[in-house]
């Protein structure tokens, strides 16, 4: 893990913190514990699974490309809204529906219904490509 990287995980961690203890439980966006394995800044929502053998990264000049995939029984809607809630909290700007904008990077979440099971794809790029 890059310093860089390492310093923001930690600085997403002490946000999150400073986040849980200063909310009140009944306006509190209820995070998850489990981030992504391969973008390490974006939260798993609660009740989905990471597909781990669907994921991709590559480390370049302009900075990073990644793709994961997390599985699970939440309504699309319910995951959209976690998402909406919880990315602003860890520096993410909503720019369009489900694409985010955080420093040099767009973070697009594409989610999907199939049968009972909701599929939600995250795509990270450099902001310049």
């Amino acid at each position: 893990m890059t310093k860089k990287r390492h310093i923001s995980r930690l600085f997403i961690l002490a946000i999150n913190l400073i986040f849980l203890c200063s909310v009140s439980s009944a306006e509190q966006v209820p995070l998850s514990g489990n981030f992504l394995s391969t973008i390490e800044d974006i939260p798993v929502a609660p009740g989905m699974t990471e597909l781990h053998s669907e994921k991709i990264i590559f480390e370049t000049i302009g900075g990073r490309i990644a793709e994961a995939q997390v599985v699970g029984r939440k309504t699309p809607n319910a995951v959209r809204v976690f998402y909406r809630e919880t990315l602003p909290q860890l520096g993410w700007k909503r720019i369009r529906n489900d694409i985010y904008d955080r420093e040099d990077e767009i973070l697009n979440i594409n989610v999907t219904r199939s049968g009972n099971d909701t599929l939600v794809t995250f795509m990270l790029r450099p902001k310049n490509n």
